[in-house]
């Protein structure tokens, strides 16, 4: 929805600016989202100031390493958005941007299977590969000489992006600091855009265009973030990555309701392929771990 919702600025803004634009909204909202105990607490003279600052501080501190776990999901962050928009600009196709960006969860799944912290390896999780990759062929069709190569590189760049997104965030949950490691990552973010969003004045940027960028990263980076932060809490980083599989399905529903795209077979085809690389990637991760014990 999100991504769909950013679209209806692209006529009036380039979709690079506009992926800068939602970081920041959804980005700065998470941030007081994380720390709304303490800060809630602060304005209702609950806690003196001096103390709030003392225990956001603690609540933000992180442990050695994190760090750099930070920088990693921060440059992340910058680049996911941006990228998602301008393939999805250039090849006008929500379920293929989404289903391309999906490949990444995948492949934290594949590699969950194929190079296990312990028990044996799966090499079925080979197919997952296989099957998403004929998914791609079938999603932007290069036989007819019309795919967009930088669209379609840019979704493989979200991809690399949501890749990094679930092996950081996993990593952060174990040191239990997912939610502000991940709230400091976004504000982070924020300052690498700081010079794309001088091109939003340059683009003479109105109250309408920023409510839908506004809209757009609400939805993006704040409602999906945070349903990613407690849904981490519950099941592992693989099986959050595959579940993610709904993302191609809705995006056929969502095109064609809010952006009138058409849903052709070879579309659906690619996008029940990509989801059945997510299942097969559940199945075998769970009998991986059933091995396991």
């Amino acid at each position: 929805m999100g991504d769909a919702v950013s679209s209806l600025a692209f006529d009036r803004m380039s979709p690079v600016v506009a992926g800068a634009l939602a970081t920041v909204f959804g980005s700065v909202v998470f941030a007081l989202w994380a720390g709304r105990s303490v800060l809630g607490r602060v304005v209702v003279g609950r806690l003196p100031i001096r103390l709030g600052l003392r225990k956001a501080f603690q609540e933000v501190r992180v442990p050695k390493g994190m760090p750099l776990l930070i920088l990693r999901l921060a440059v992340g962050n910058a680049i996911v958005l941006p990228a998602t928009y301008l393939s999805l600009g250039r090849l006008h196709s929500l379920e293929t941007v989404i289903s391309i960006a999906f490949g990444g969860p995948v492949m934290v799944t594949v590699w969950g299977l194929l190079f296990p912290r312990t028990g044996p390896r799966r090499i079925s999780g080979l197919l997952c590969p296989l099957l998403a990759a004929v998914a791609m062929l079938a999603l932007t069709r290069p036989w007819t000489g019309q795919c967009d190569v930088l669209g379609f590189g840019a979704a493989l760049v979200a991809a690399a992006c949501g890749w990094n997104l679930l092996k950081v965030s996993g990593r952060m949950e174990e040191a239990g600091k997912l939610a502000h490691g991940t709230a400091i990552a976004g504000l982070l973010s924020s300052a690498m855009l700081a010079p794309l969003l001088i091109l939003a004045e340059a683009h003479r940027t109105t109250g309408h265009v920023l409510g839908i960028c506004a809209a757009s990263g609400l939805l993006s980076g704040f409602v999906e973030t945070v349903l990613g932060v407690l849904a981490l809490r519950f099941i592992a980083e693989e099986t959050f990555g595959v579940l993610t599989g709904l993302e191609p399905v809705a995006s056929l529903f969502v095109g064609w309701l809010f952006l009138k795209e058409q849903i052709t077979v070879l579309a659906s085809a690619g996008v029940l392929l990509m989801v059945a690389a997510g299942s097969w990637a559940v199945w075998s991760e769970k009998r991986l771990r059933e091995q396991i014990g």
